[in-house]
């Protein structure tokens, strides 16, 4: 086989792998065989970077946790760091929606770990049984939160992120800048912030690594908020870490000595390997002697932690989406980051999560694939089990200095210049939580946080008007298609039936607007308010309380002697309604299908009130002789006309039928329908007697858009399209007059269509 050929079948083989399960779970499948070597090269710089950053991060983060009174324990923290690290990156890499993630230690639950290590000690009472408690404890809050993730995953929970209040994860967030503010200081002086520590900062070494630390943390924050390139947080920490070695060589102190007096980690080979599993035994012995404040202590940690992880790596799913354009799948990620910890508490490590900052660094240092993210995993393992005393030469001031960077640029972000971004109430709930978790930490804070924002929510939801439209019913008429003089009647009458459209979720605050504005509308309006009609079509649900603070409205329609309507209600609306009694058998508010036929039972009544005026309801030849301007010319078009007797369900023309006549409805009482396939016909209106009938197709010349079914005994007069033609010929003076009666229909439809279009624009 010659070279062309066995190239040849080395890329065919390479395409199919690139394509194979293997190919796809990598995010390889996209690319060729040609390209894979320039995929490589991408994904080993992205995961080398990827790798430093988070060696730094989890280094950074373990000695946040393992400061003080639980130095003793930092070896085994840098092992839970670590294990999270190799785990979580693998993991959340190979399953996550964004192939280029990178997860690990991240500042958010770190921080609450940090609070929840602290307390458990202190809950015991401190000694070296507390911390290896603690420690187990901290390995199944990880495991506990990748269960609760990869439940809420499988709910189908992740679209719930939306429905956190923005000012709560604002405060969340600021308050996270500030522990890992202050755990950079602990980190960069190894001593305690307590009150019974404070001596110890005038001592000569703590001031000395706090100093250098803080030049560390200035000289971050002044190249890192200007500049986004993915090289400069790697080579600051590099070179950082260098400049520390450079220090301490120039003043004559050796590794060891440094290590020892708290510059560099003190790592030794075999030291760190922890599993959670050699603690068990000391724990279960433990166990008895546990006491309640323990396991509230845990209990409420856990639960923080669960939260704060959901919503940390739902915010950074979110902001990922928006930064690339790409919307993911948020319950996968939720899936993937519960699987990753499950894991990680399985080996003793700590909680991880995608990390904006290093799946941004990633992706901009080129990564193509999934592979950048196995490779920096495979790294930080590979480092932790084959040389573990890389760890020894870290130096204390960058790791602080980093966290310190985190830490202010949370609360720059979030503490600071979210006042522009959001109100005045809703800032000071994001004070107030920080404050709040600064004081008692983050169980109260995130609670009131929550409390604090739904009644903010409340009072604010409360303010907006659940009225969609108001208007009455001389401006919105009912589908039925009236003769003039009852459209005169309804003009002139219908301002006295006030409408009503509702829209949104109706709760206790809103409901209380909403009967004050019916109160004031009652008061003022002239003439006075004889019947109110409320549309419920556009309302999304309603709570208990809203129910009984209906029987109010029923108060004030009882004592005005008001009809009310109440149309298109959910079952379960009208269902409250009718327990809390505001809905009765005694017909003061009725209960209506649709506003359709809530406005036709006001039209009724309303011509019914004016039946003295309802006499002019001539029959037809005195009607024509009124619209044509005299009998003789009334009785002459009727020579023209043939007259029809219907039945209730018969057809006068079918939808698509050829359009040859014009009809005029002289009793009774037809429907206009809209024939849809597979579908029940759908009702446009309805026409009474008195008016005209299909002249639109035939002045256009086009088939009839719609039927026409009687619904009623009708008495219909048809004019044909040749008696027309007839009429203009042997009488056009007749036919002008037909033409214009038909004309002033026409345009009195219109002016109701404009007041109805006017009325809801309003």
């Amino acid at each position: 086989m010659s070279e062309s050929e066995s190239a040849s079948t080395r890329t065919t083989v390479l395409d199919r792998v690139l394509v194979s399960a293997l190919g796809r779970l990598l995010a390889l499948d996209g690319f060729t065989a040609r390209q894979l070597p320039s995929v490589l090269g991408r994904d080993l710089l992205g995961g080398l970077v990827s790798f430093l950053v988070t060696l730094s991060f989890g280094l950074s983060f373990a000695a946040m946790i393992f400061t003080g009174d639980l130095s003793s324990k930092l070896p085994q923290g840098i092992s839970m760091a670590l294990m999270c690290a190799g785990v979580t990156i693998i993991v959340i890499a190979l399953y996550s929606p964004f192939y280029f993630a990178i997860a690990g230690p991240d500042s958010r639950p770190t921080a609450v770990q940090s609070t929840l290590a602290v307390s458990l000690v202190a809950v015991l009472g401190g000694g070296h049984n507390a911390i290896s408690v603690m420690m187990v404890a901290l390995a199944l809050s990880t495991a506990l939160t990748g269960a609760a993730l990869y439940m809420f995953g499988t709910l189908g929970m992740g679209r719930w992120i939306r429905y956190v209040p923005y000012p709560v994860i604002c405060g969340f967030l600021a308050s996270t800048g500030w522990v890992l503010t202050l755990g950079g200081l602990r980190v960069m002086s190894d001593v305690p912030l307590r009150l019974d520590t404070l001596h110890r900062f005038t001592e000569s070494l703590p001031q000395q690594r706090l100093l250098v630390g803080l030049a560390f943390t200035i000289a971050f924050c002044m190249v890192l908020f200007r500049s986004k390139h993915f090289l400069w947080l790697p080579s600051l920490l590099i070179s950082g870490t260098l400049l520390t070695h450079v220090m301490l060589a120039l003043r004559g102190i050796p590794v060891d000595a440094a290590q020892k007096q708290g510059w560099l980690l003190h790592f030794e080979k075999g030291s760190g390997l922890w599993l959670p599993y050699h603690e068990y035994r000391e724990v279960l012995s433990s166990l008895p002697l546990l006491k309640t404040p323990f396991f509230s202590a845990f209990g409420g940690g856990v639960l923080v932690l669960i939260t704060v992880s959901a919503i940390g790596a739902l915010v950074t799913a979110a902001a990922i989406e928006l930064s690339t354009g790409n919307d993911a799948d948020l319950d996968r990620e939720l899936k993937a980051h519960g699987v990753a910890n499950v894991l990680s508490g399985l080996v003793g490590g700590l909680v991880g999560c995608n990390a904006i900052v290093r799946s941004a660094l990633n992706r901009q240092a080129g990564a193509a694939s999934r592979l950048s993210g196995l490779i920096a995993g495979v790294l930080c393992l590979a480092t932790y089990f084959l040389y573990p005393q890389l760890m020894g030469f870290i130096a204390r001031p960058v790791m602080g200095a980093t966290l310190m960077y985190l830490g202010l640029r949370l609360l720059l972000e979030w503490a600071w210049k979210s006042r522009n971004r959001l109100a005045r109430t809703e800032y000071l709930v994001v004070i107030a939580i920080l404050v709040l978790i600064m004081q008692f930490g983050f169980v109260i804070g995130l609670l009131v946080g929550l409390v604090a924002s739904c009644i903010t929510f409340a009072i604010s939801y409360s303010r907006v008007s659940v009225i969609k439209n108001v208007f009455t019913a001389d401006e919105h008429s009912s589908k039925v298609q009236r003769s003039a003089a009852e459209a005169r009647i309804l003009r002139e009458r219908g301002s006295r039936y006030s409408i009503l459209r509702l829209r949104g979720y109706l709760f206790f605050g809103s409901i209380i607007n909403l009967i004050e504005d019916i109160r004031q509308q009652i008061a003022t309006r002239r003439p006075t308010i004889r019947g109110l009609v409320l549309d419920f079509q556009y309302v999304t649900g309603m709570d208990t309380s809203s129910a009984y603070t209906f029987l109010k409205l029923r108060q004030t329609l009882e004592r005005f002697d008001i009809q009310a309507l109440f149309c298109s209600m959910r079952p379960d609306i009208e269902e409250m309604l009718r327990r809390e009694k505001c809905l009765t058998s005694d017909k003061r508010i009725l209960v209506m299908e649709d506003m359709d036929h809530a406005l036709e039972w006001c039209e009724q009544h309303i011509l019914e009130e004016a039946s003295s005026q309802s006499r002019e309801f001539l029959p037809i030849p005195q009607w024509l002789a009124r619209e044509f301007g005299s009998e003789a010319s009334a009785q002459r078009f009727l020579a023209y006309v043939e007259t029809l007797e219907l039945k209730p369900g018969d057809y006068l023309f079918r939808q698509g039928d050829k359009a040859e006549e014009v009809y005029v409805i002289a009793s009774g009482r037809v429907g206009i329908f809209l024939e849809l396939p597979n579908r029940p016909q759908l009702r446009l209106r309805s026409v009474t007697s008195n008016t005209t009938l299909g002249e639109m197709a035939v002045y256009r010349q086009a088939t009839r858009s719609a039927s026409v079914i009687c619904e009623e005994p009708t008495c219909v007069y048809r004019v044909s399209r040749s008696a027309l033609s007839r009429m203009e010929d042997e009488e056009p003076k007749l036919a002008i007059l037909f033409h214009c009666f038909v004309v002033r229909t026409l345009a009195d439809r219109l002016v109701g269509s404009d007041r109805t279009i006017a009325a809801l624009e309003r």
